[in-house]
């Protein structure tokens, strides 16, 4: 049908032919947006890099052992870990009931439970804790301007999840680097939001009490600078 496909200007700047028969959240959007949607959950998101998640878990670790709760925090990481074993698609967020079925709502449901159940399988329980914890951390102490929306954050809380194990990553050989190149397996949008879903209710509590915990180490820490500033500088002042 001719004028079907109307072209369009991306937010991107770049043009690109739209389906007016499209409904989807990311028919607005050039190819190249859609997919920094699907792996970032905004296109405006920038991704979160292993190091900054690693230094925070550091830092984690650091007021944990300083607060002699590490036995009683490890055991409450692998206690959640063995629960989510046990979610089912009952425990998600069901479809408005509308009179119609909705065969692929409980299709996204169950590939993010078998996701879930493979990924947890081949990681550590306390160490998956802590890398939620730290992303909650980060969110709490960069704000906005980190995560640009609700579902920048939750896109890579889950992307630095699954990144803890090799089978979020898959690999290509470059002839001509003669090498394996490693590439994140992206999830559809509908199962990487499930995965969220679960992961915050499962550890949404305990990682409140890990971001109040940095946070008041953080307000020590400045009182003692305070201190020791007040104590020190006319010792060095003219």
């Amino acid at each position: 049908m001719k004028g079907s496909f109307g072209a369009r200007v991306c937010q991107c700047g770049k043009p690109f032919h739209a389906n007016p028969f499209a409904s989807t959240w990311v028919s607005n959007y050039c190819e190249a947006c859609r997919k920094r949607i699907k792996r970032h959950g905004d296109v405006r998101q920038t991704p979160v890099r292993k190091g900054e998640v690693r230094e925070i878990v550091m830092r984690l670790k650091r007021l944990v052992k300083q607060t002699r709760q590490q036995e009683q925090v490890e055991a409450v990481f692998r206690d959640i870990g063995s629960r989510l074993l046990d979610v089912t698609t009952d425990d998600l967020t069901q479809p408005v009931p509308n009179g119609k079925q909705k065969p692929w709502a409980n299709l996204w449901m169950t590939c993010a439970i078998d996701e879930l159940q493979r990924v947890i399988g081949d990681i550590d329980a306390v160490q998956s804790g802590l890398v939620i914890a730290a992303m909650f951390v980060l969110q709490q102490e960069k704000g906005p301007p980190r995560f640009v929306s609700d579902d920048g954050f939750r896109f890579q809380l889950v992307r630095m999840w699954r990144s803890q194990t090799t089978l979020a990553f898959g690999s290509t050989y470059d002839a001509k680097r003669d090498k394996a190149i490693g590439w994140y397996k992206d999830l559809p949008a509908r199962v990487t939001r499930h995965l969220s879903e679960i992961l915050v209710t499962a550890y949404g509590p305990v990682a409140g009490y890990m971001t109040t915990a940095v946070r008041k180490d953080r307000e020590r820490q400045a009182v003692f600078r305070a201190k020791l500033d007040a104590a020190f500088r006319p010792l060095v002042t003219d």
